[in-house]
């Protein structure tokens, strides 16, 4: 379970990350320039990682970890591209790592 709930948060800080570099490289050089090759390999290997958490994790775990990448996306975006996040959102962030936590507490095996 380690290993599947490792894959699931990196992939999330992978896609998190690489989703703020995917809005600063089309505001500044468009949507077919070569620095979008790189944002397209970086979201390749998030998409491994996800396909191992899937495999090791049973479904709706390994979902929750991967769709935690909105709050990566969220704090990077807010420091990077200056984007700030009131209470509301700092709220939400907390929600979902809370959410995260008591799944990860819960889940069971994988099943066949």
């Amino acid at each position: 379970m380690f290993l599947g709930l490792s894959a699931a948060l990196l992939a999330a800080a992978i896609f998190g990350v690489v989703a703020v570099l995917q809005a600063a490289v089309v505001r500044r050089q468009g949507l077919f320039s070569p620095k979008m090759m790189l944002v397209i390999g970086i979201y390749l290997t998030g998409w491994v990682l996800h396909v191992v958490a899937i495999a090791q994790l049973p479904l709706y775990l390994a979902q929750v970890g991967v769709g935690s990448s909105l709050v990566v996306t969220a704090l990077v975006a807010s420091s990077v591209m200056g984007e700030p996040l009131t209470a509301v959102h700092w709220a939400a962030v907390a929600a979902m790592v809370v959410g995260l936590g008591l799944l990860a507490v819960a889940a069971g095996p994988v099943g066949g």
